[in-house]
């Protein structure tokens, strides 16, 4: 009998949205401490070998740049995202909602069997991206909350 869908997803992180990510950085830097954040990387579509929005390959290359923390006891990774060239689904976000949270992200064992799981329950697949290195990561259309799902792609 297979699992409930979520019974093996591992939390990873909940992502925030910002316009200003040096902003971002200096105010929750002050407060909470400069070594809350790891070091920040650059989303690039035109490196990974596959970038599909709503199912199609994007139009355009988008760049947004990304910073992790580690806050509190447990370390909990809160991920900022500041969108900066293209249109990545964050800056569609940024118009229709302002800042603030994204998406809740899970690691999960394989990313095309949860997928499926998911698009045969009914939820829609956003964003689908494969990295060459076979990892990538989903964002499904939860209604009121985006989940990604981040893993191994297995064939």
């Amino acid at each position: 009998m297979e699992s409930p869908i979520g019974s093996n997803w591992k939390f990873y992180h909940v992502a925030v949205v910002v316009r200003d990510m040096d902003k971002v950085k200096r105010k929750y830097g002050a407060i909470l401490g400069a070594s809350i954040f790891r070091p920040e990387t650059m989303l690039d579509s035109s490196t990974f070998s596959v970038y599909e929005v709503y199912g199609k390959p994007a139009k355009n290359v988008h760049k947004s740049r990304f910073n992790h923390t580690d806050i509190g006891v447990d370390k909990l990774d809160i991920e900022f995202i500041s969108p900066v060239a293209g249109d990545p689904i964050y800056k569609d976000f940024l118009n229709k909602n302002g800042e603030g949270i994204h998406h809740i992200a899970f690691m999960v064992d394989d990313l095309n069997a949860e997928t499926a799981k998911l698009v045969a329950r009914g939820i829609p697949v956003i964003t689908t991206v494969k990295r060459p290195t076979g990892r990538g990561f989903a964002y499904f259309d939860f209604g009121d909350c985006l989940i990604e799902l981040v893993g191994p792609v297995k064939v």
